[in-house]
């Protein structure tokens, strides 16, 4: 699953579509902070960061949110990242650039 947008997942993902994207999130996010990782965090912590990511950010595409880490690890040399700052720079990488993207639906497709 990745790399795909939410229009190649589907306008309406079943829950294994929406359980296989919070995963992909989960595994982003891992990589993204292994940057900043400490030795002998606690599984469990990890768990819950990871659901904490998937929260905030399961309503963007992977696309976005890889291009969002990307530009978080060129541009922020100093700080660790939060769900907050990717969702901040994905929401504005959408073409409106509103960065409201509470209860946006599956289907719409981010331009290039």
């Amino acid at each position: 699953m990745a790399g795909k947008t939410l229009s190649q997942i589907g306008s309406t993902p079943s829950s294994t579509a929406l359980t296989e994207h919070r995963a992909w999130i989960k595994g982003r996010a891992a990589m993204l902070l292994a940057h900043y990782w400490r030795e002998g965090d606690d599984p469990s912590l990890i768990g819950a960061l990871g659901k904490d990511w998937a929260d905030v950010l399961e309503d963007l595409p992977q696309d976005l949110i890889q291009r969002a880490c990307v530009r978080y690890l060129r541009e922020e040399p100093r700080r660790r990242p939060s769900p907050a700052a990717i969702y901040q720079l994905a929401a504005g990488m959408l073409p409106n650039q509103t960065g409201a993207l509470a209860g946006m639906p599956w289907g719409w497709e981010v331009e290039r």
